[in-house]
């Protein structure tokens, strides 16, 4: 059997008009959360730490960020999100960075980044 990786970037677009995010209370909000991941992400080699900073600024812009298809916002999920990795085991957390590399590295779209981040608001 042939599994798609979450990295594929036609894997995510699997999803669009399936994902349903229920809005939990959150600790953090999202400038906190982008100063924390820039914190915890810089003892990462610098690969991987260039490209999560540069997924941040993405993040952080106006456009982009809106899935329509599924009628979520990065600005909603990425708190939620980070608060459960950032108390999760150092793997959980690497993921999470390769997560916010590949976003950069493999394509940025709005479904892909709610996609991506979507995984960790389980944990």
């Amino acid at each position: 059997m042939n599994k798609k990786k979450i990295s594929d970037k036609e894997y995510v677009h699997t999803y669009d008009g399936t994902l349903t995010f229920n809005q939990v209370e959150c600790n953090i909000d999202f400038e906190t959360t982008i100063k924390e991941i820039t914190e915890s992400v810089q003892e990462y080699p610098d690969t991987l730490k260039n490209n999560c900073l540069k997924c941040l600024v993405l993040f952080q812009r106006a456009r982009g960020n809106m899935d329509d298809r599924n009628n979520i916002s990065v600005r909603q999920i990425l708190p939620v999100a980070w608060e459960k990795v950032k108390s999760a085991d150092e793997g959980t957390q690497l993921i999470f960075f390769e997560q916010l590399q590949d976003i950069v590295t493999k394509g940025s779209c709005p479904q892909g980044r709610v996609t991506r981040l979507m995984q960790f608001v389980g944990i």
